[in-house]
């Protein structure tokens, strides 16, 4: 255990209006197996203040932030982040959750690798129908310690996964850095959890736990669901693109940025298309809604291809997933498949529930 006020791990939940799934996202740390740590709530409605006695969660670990104002998702994130008295920080959205396992797994790898700067772990999905979606991804429960650029490139290789805020860094490391970075103009933090991975790749030791210790949740309520501001994400998306640049900017970096750069082009086509699928999913017309999802998935292509000629690379060479015969049939295709999915589960799962109560 580590001395009074300096816990092993500080856990910084945001949260704005979110009671019930800020509760269980509070409960998921306060159940951990290893119980040194403290948790951070930074409460960014000021019209509802957060307490023990309101949300019923009275344990002296836990650190209640009412801003007075504000402060938005970067502010908020940030805020917690200069507050925390642990040796690792990590943030925690209030509406995803830990396994009881996960921080004593993760200070298990801390000891094993002498204290690296940065261990992440994968996750599991959970979508807003409480059914969790078929897993196309195999868990090894491998714990590797990488080189952060053979982590980088295994990441956006997609060997293995990762939320960009769940990582663990040491918390003077990543305040030295800057904390979580502006991306975008709006009151989010758009693709910013991305920079931290872009970030670990400059590192000179990663761990990585293939096992899915945290749950991340896919609700109708959450902003990566409800938000289809196309244009923000496409701001966010450059921005995040030439920021990765400048990150790599030295000449023994430079070319591995190269390499780099159609995975980080593939995370704004996966999140820009997701986007156009909730979109496409809302309208009431069918083949209303197929032409809007090509003509998302259309605006997507045109923007990768324009980011990557910007840095000359070649799409067909570069990234063979963002060749335009790929985009044309293969992913079309699986895109309308997608979409038959998300108009109908609402009424399918219904008609399931009404199955069982009769």
């Amino acid at each position: 255990m580590t001395s009074p006020g300096h816990p092993m791990f500080s856990i910084g939940i945001t949260t704005y209006d979110q009671p019930e799934l800020l509760k269980h996202a509070i409960r998921s740390v306060l159940e951990q197996t290893y119980p040194d740590f403290e948790v951070l709530v930074g409460n960014d409605h000021p019209g509802r203040s957060l307490s023990p006695d309101f949300l019923g969660l009275d344990d002296p670990r836990i650190r209640w932030i009412n801003h007075p104002e504000n402060l938005g998702e970067l502010g908020n994130l940030n805020s917690l982040l200069e507050k925390a008295g642990g040796r690792y920080f990590s943030w925690l959205a209030d509406d995803d959750y830990y396994s009881p396992a996960l921080l004593g797994t993760v200070l298990e790898s801390l000891h094993r690798f002498d204290f690296p700067p940065c261990v992440y772990t994968s996750y599991a999905l959970l979508d807003d129908t409480g059914v969790g979606r078929p897993e196309q991804y195999h868990f090894t429960n491998e714990v590797r310690s990488l080189e952060g650029r053979e982590f980088l490139r295994r990441y956006l290789d997609g060997e293995f996964r990762a939320i960009g805020t769940c990582g663990f860094f040491e918390t003077r490391y990543l305040r030295e850095s800057g904390g979580a970075e502006k991306l975008g103009s709006g009151p989010f933090a758009l693709y910013s959890e991305y920079l931290l991975l872009l970030r670990a790749g400059l590192l000179p030791r990663v761990v990585h736990i293939d096992r899915p210790l945290v749950t991340y949740r896919v609700h109708g309520l959450s902003w990566g669901c409800s938000n289809l501001d196309f244009r923000e994400y496409e701001a966010a998306g450059r921005q995040l693109i030439r920021r990765s640049g400048a990150m790599f900017k030295d000449g023994s970096t430079q070319e591995e940025f190269r390499k780099y750069l159609p995975g980080i082009c593939r995370i704004h086509w996966n999140t820009y298309v997701q986007k156009a699928l909730n979109e496409a999913a809302a309208s009431p017309r069918p083949l209303e809604a197929i032409a809007l999802l090509l003509r998302r998935a259309a605006e997507a292509k045109a923007f990768v291809e324009s980011m990557l000629s910007e840095a000359g690379v070649d799409p067909g060479r570069g990234c063979p997933e963002l060749r335009p015969d790929y985009l044309r049939h293969t992913n079309r295709f699986i895109l309308l498949l997608r979409l038959v999915y998300l108009r109908y589960r609402q009424t399918f799962f219904q008609r399931i529930g009404d199955a069982e109560a009769r």
